[in-house]
């Protein structure tokens, strides 16, 4: 073991290109994640979209099937299924993109350095 912590920092440091690329990686992984969860929440929006009407329905007091969206426009019927669909996909991937993320940073909020000018 050495005695000295920044001997042990700097004999761990990675060169900026490996951390880069270790991001790069971490960034298509999450990215993926959305993409497929994305496909699987676009063909459960209507289910995910009742879901969420739930509590609107409860204060008016009827049933699901008596509440519906008036669309003005003829594309907002499916624009409004993408969105639900993607926000869906970033909730449920929420958790591979918060770890990737914060696994990419880990390194910066370790080193002694940082921990010096933090303190300081």
């Amino acid at each position: 073991m050495l005695e000295n912590p920044e001997d042990e920092v700097t004999q761990s440091e990675a060169p900026l290109m490996e951390h880069l690329i270790e991001l790069r990686t971490r960034l298509i992984y999450s990215f993926a994640a959305i993409a497929v969860l994305f496909v699987v929440c676009f063909f459960l929006a209507g289910e995910i979209y009742a879901v969420l009407l739930g509590p609107f329905v409860q204060a008016v007091g009827g049933s699901v099937e008596d509440v519906s969206l008036i669309y003005t426009a003829p594309q907002e019927a499916f624009f409004t299924e993408l969105k639900v669909a993607l926000f869906g996909a970033i909730f449920l991937a929420s958790r591979c993109w918060l770890v990737k993320s914060i696994c990419s940073l880990h390194p910066v909020f370790t080193s002694v350095n940082a921990l010096h000018s933090f303190h300081t």
